[in-house]
C-alpha cells in the first residue's frame, strides 16, 4: 500500500480506533446486547465495515465519527433481533455442509437466466424513454448506495427516485420468470 492512499489511511485510523476506542466500543456493544460474545460479534462486524468500505466520509479527527459507529451498532443489534439472529443462527449453516445437500444445477442455471434476462432488459431499456427509471434502478440494485443516496447523487427527490426504480423492479417482474418461484 502507498502512503497517502485512501486504504493506507484507512488502516492507519483502524489502527487508533481499535487502541484509543475499542473497550468504548465494546461497551456500547455490551450495553445494547447485555451478551460478551455477541457484543464481540458486532464490534468485530464495525471493522469489518470500515475496513471494507474505506469511506473517508466517515473518518473524525485521527479516527471515525464515534457517533456514527455507535449508531451502527445499534442498527446492526436492532436489523440483528428483527431477523431472529437468522445470520448468527450456526444451526442454519451447518444444514448447507450436510451431503444431502448437493448443488443444484437446475436452479443455477434458472436464477443464471434470470440474472442475464435482467441484464439484457436493463441494456434494451437504455434506448427507450425508461431509460431514466432503468439506470437508477441499476445504479440502486448495483451498488451499495441507498435510494436517499443515489436520489441525492444525481439531483432528484427521494420519492421521484423510488418511483423510477419501483416502476423498474415491476416491469422487470413481468418479464423475467423468478427462479426462486417453484413451479
Amino acid at each position: 500500500m502507498i502512503s497517502g492512499s485512501v486504504e493506507w489511511e484507512n488502516n492507519q485510523r483502524l489502527q487508533v480506533l481499535y487502541v484509543k476506542h475499542h473497550d468504548w466500543l465494546n461497551a456500547v456493544a455490551y450495553k445494547l446486547t447485555k451478551d460478551r460474545d455477541e457484543a464481540c460479534d458486532l464490534v468485530g462486524s464495525v471493522y469489518l465495515f470500515l475496513a471494507e468500505k474505506c469511506n473517508p466520509k466517515l473518518y473524525y479527527a485521527d479516527s471515525f465519527n464515534l457517533q456514527y459507529l455507535r449508531s451502527f451498532i445499534s442498527s446492526r443489534f436492532i436489523n440483528m433481533r428483527k431477523r431472529g439472529n437468522k445470520q448468527y443462527n450456526t444451526t442454519y449453516f451447518d444444514s448447507f455442509d450436510s451431503p444431502s445437500n448437493e448443488y443444484d444445477v437446475e436452479s443455477d442455471q434458472k436464477f443464471e437466466t434470470a440474472y442475464w434476462g435482467v441484464m439484457t432488459e436493463l441494456n434494451e431499456m437504455k434506448a427507450t424513454p425508461k431509460w431514466v427509471s432503468g439506470k437508477l434502478f441499476e445504479i440502486y440494485h448495483f451498488s451499495d448506495m441507498t435510494i436517499d443516496a443515489v436520489a441525492k447523487d444525481v439531483g432528484i427527490s427521494k420519492s421521484t427516485c423510488f418511483i423510477h426504480i419501483d416502476k423498474t423492479k415491476r416491469f422487470l417482474k413481468t418479464k423475467i420468470k423468478n427462479p426462486f418461484d417453484n413451479e
